[in-house]
């Protein structure tokens, strides 16, 4: 029996945000999970897929990856809608150009998800570089915003997190040819309003508990989704661990030396020097 195919929508419409975009496409394309159609939809005028030698071997792994252009200004709701109305897969994965995933999130959601109903993690580890989950005016302007690690959690899931079923109900058993798409009138809470038609639907979302370790024995805390809060790009700050980081008071107790060599390999692929 053939596995479900999931259809993954990444939005990208900052001509400074290209590069995070490959990082993101790329990183995505090592889930060990298959098969995928991934979407890229682009608003700038830079193509973000280049290797076409690539694109054909990925199609023989049971990955398929398209660049659908569109003209600004649609917002990211507008453009994941896009690539909904042409995606194909049971279900839909939306992730965005500044996310990292562990090889392992796909399969440890698909294996929680119930027919029909959407399904979301509980934690998020969060690496602001930008200042965004930082006070206004804390930060000392001449040295620059200090890095920021921080667990996100919530007890009925994070709705960026989400993978839903594409095509919407029609009752309990049965579906309809339309799927679900987001509200184009939102530029930001679109996953939110997404998942409170859903749950008006009485599709009350899986909360995968992400915390414990499940799937890696080599990682004791949640690096299944992290989210990269940046300005414009990803060589925004040379460094990020300094010396007096203290990162026990910001992320889950256990953390050993894999999970730290973990993080550093993420931040490394996104060109900052650490510690």
């Amino acid at each position: 029996m053939r596995p479900p195919l999931v259809s993954v929508v990444l939005p990208i419409s900052n001509p400074k945000r290209i590069n995070l975009a490959r990082k993101a496409v790329n990183n995505f394309l090592q889930q060990y999970y298959t098969p995928i159609e991934l979407f890229v939809v682009n608003a700038t005028e830079i193509p973000v897929l280049t290797a076409e030698s690539a694109i054909t071997t990925l199609k023989q792994n049971d990955i398929t990856v398209r660049e659908i252009p569109v003209a600004n200004p649609l917002n990211a709701a507008g453009m994941r809608n896009v690539a909904l109305r042409e995606a194909v897969g049971e279900w839909v994965l939306p992730i965005d150009d500044d996310d990292w995933f562990h090889p392992a999130r796909l399969l440890y959601q698909l294996a929680h998800c119930r027919a029909g109903y959407p399904c979301v993690l509980k934690f998020q580890l969060l690496v602001d570089l930008s200042g965004v989950l930082q006070q206004a005016g804390s930060a000392d302007k001449e040295a620059g915003v200090r890095p920021l690690l921080k667990l996100q959690q919530k007890d009925r899931g994070i709705p960026s997190t989400i993978l839903f079923p594409r095509l919407r109900p029609v009752t309990s058993v049965s579906y309809c040819e339309d799927p679900w798409l987001y509200d184009e009138r939102l530029n930001t809470g679109e996953h939110e309003e997404l998942l409170a038609r859903m749950l008006a639907h009485g599709l009350d979302p899986v909360v995968c508990n992400n915390c414990h370790n499940d799937v890696n024995d080599t990682v004791s805390w949640p690096l299944l989704s992290v989210g990269v809060y940046h300005t414009d790009n990803e060589l925004e700050r040379s460094r990020f661990f300094e010396e007096e980081t203290k990162l026990s008071s910001s992320v889950p107790d256990g953390l050993n030396s894999n999970d730290m060599a973990l993080l550093k390999d993420i931040l490394r692929s996104y060109n900052f020097n650490v510690s």
